[in-house]
């Protein structure tokens, strides 16, 4: 377009000259600021309607009989919850340490999306373990499994269980967070009428979070904004993107994503999880539905609708799209509108020039700093003693590896890692996400 206006402008007046640059600049201007991805309702029916195609028998033999002896491993139980200490107060840190594999939600989410892997023995086990759980612990009323007794998960002797005190409002959060692990498990095992009471209690749940807006993001007013295309373009913002998908929310060495996020948010709000919170509309939609509460499936499918539009459209939404709750159908989201950018975040360079901040987060006026990232390890377990980076934000990184980012099913299956521990639930989950790439999974109708 340049090259017209040059060979134009000796046979146009000045004024229609400039008119014309004014018209190209305009237009490149309004580009700029034109949202870089946009959620299509069109296309609710199909998330909310469809999940992922398995089959009796596959071509993943030897991730299939891995899986197998892993779910067998988790329900050869109870097991105590794995301790992660680095950077604990227990182990000379300052950071509160943390007990995994200890939130019965999570037992419901991997158990079910396992089952259609197993054995008919195998899944009969696993319907009354889960049976089990649900009646003694159920994910609607209790965040975390509280047992006193079990088998260690690893060789090294670890100090008592502690709980984190939850506030009610956090509480009722991660509560509502299970509501696709509850329809994953019904629908896995046909137990519709067993989670009939853990779906009531997650109606209560719902109007309690609802009442206090908790389904809309709270930024403050310089840190909200809409995703446009000069951000997607800008390489700063997309350092710092591929940095979170990799690394999660967590603070970790030069990385500092959990205090970042809490510092975007107005005084007093919660950090909004868009992945997580599509997931449990989505798990809270498909159970209505089946369970002839239209009414409660109208409302979810319209709230579902608002924060998928917030999700593809905020400016601060791609840094927490990492995410352990993040399920297939969620993925297929982000990459129908996203997909050829996180392509593209995938090759870029692993070399950040930031801006320069102290040890305490501080910007340091005037210098910049080098970041220097090697993707194929920043998720892996390095520093400390082995134990540098959580597990689950391990699993949020594979999962962002594998339905985000596009990888082949080759590279999927290559970055399975070895498991944490004894009855590691994530390596389990990671077994089934390895099976659907390599078995190339496809699309079916849920349950109605």
């Amino acid at each position: 377009m340049r090259t017209v206006v040059s060979q134009a402008s000796p046979l146009l007046p000045l004024a229609s000259t400039v008119w014309l640059v004014a018209q190209c600049l305009g237009a490149a201007a309004l580009a700029d600021d034109a949202p870089a991805f946009a959620y299509d309702r069109g296309k609710t029916p199909k998330y909310l309607g469809q999940t992922v195609q398995t089959a009796e028998t596959g071509t993943a033999v030897e991730l299939r009989k891995e899986l197998a002896a892993a779910v067998d491993e988790i329900l050869d139980g109870p097991w105590l919850p794995l301790y992660s200490d680095y950077s604990a107060a227990q182990a000379g840190g300052v950071a509160p340490a943390e007990w995994c594999f200890n939130r019965p939600g999570e037992y419901l989410r991997v158990l079910a999306q396992s089952a259609p892997y197993l054995s008919a023995a195998q899944r009969k086990k696993t319907q009354e373990f889960l049976n089990a759980m649900i009646r003694d612990c159920s994910p609607t009323r209790q965040v975390y499994w509280t047992t006193k007794e079990g088998k260690a998960r690893n060789v090294r002797r670890t100090p008592a269980v502690q709980y984190p005190w939850l506030a009610d409002a956090d509480k009722q959060r991660l509560l509502f967070d299970e509501a696709y692990s509850v329809w994953a498990c019904a629908s896995a095992f046909g137990s519709w009428d067993d989670v009939r009471p853990l779906y009531e209690d997650l109606k209560k749940l719902r109007a309690q979070l609802e009442s206090r807006g908790d389904f809309e993001p709270a930024y403050k007013p310089d840190c909200a904004g809409p995703l446009t295309t000069a951000d997607a373009k800008n390489p700063e913002y997309r350092f710092r993107v591929y940095q979170a998908l990799l690394a999660g929310y967590q603070d970790n060495y030069c990385y500092h994503g959990a205090a970042e996020a809490r510092a975007r948010m107005q005084k007093g709000k919660p950090v909004f999880f868009y992945v997580r919170t599509l997931s449990s509309l989505l798990g809270y939609y498909r159970l209505a539905r089946r369970l002839g509460q239209d009414d409660e499936a109208a409302w979810a499918r319209q709230t579902f609708e608002k924060v998928a539009a917030v999700t593809l459209g905020q400016k601060s939404a791609p840094f927490l799209w990492s995410d352990p709750h993040l399920c297939p159908e969620i993925g297929r989201l982000v990459r129908d509108a996203a997909g050829n950018w996180l392509e593209e975040l995938a090759r870029t360079p692993n070399v950040g020039n930031l801006p320069a901040t102290d040890w305490g987060q501080k910007p340091v006026p005037g210098k910049r700093d080098y970041y220097v990232m090697n993707p194929h390890t920043w998720y892996h377990a390095w520093g400390g003693q082995g134990e540098g980076i959580r597990p689950r934000t391990v699993l949020g990184a594979f999962l962002a590896h594998a339905w985000l980012l596009g990888a082949p099913p080759e590279k999927v299956a290559a970055t399975l890692d070895i498991p944490w521990c004894k009855a590691d639930l994530y390596y389990a989950a990671k077994l089934v996400v390895a099976i659907q790439a390599s078995e190339k999974a496809g699309w079916m109708e849920v349950n109605r």
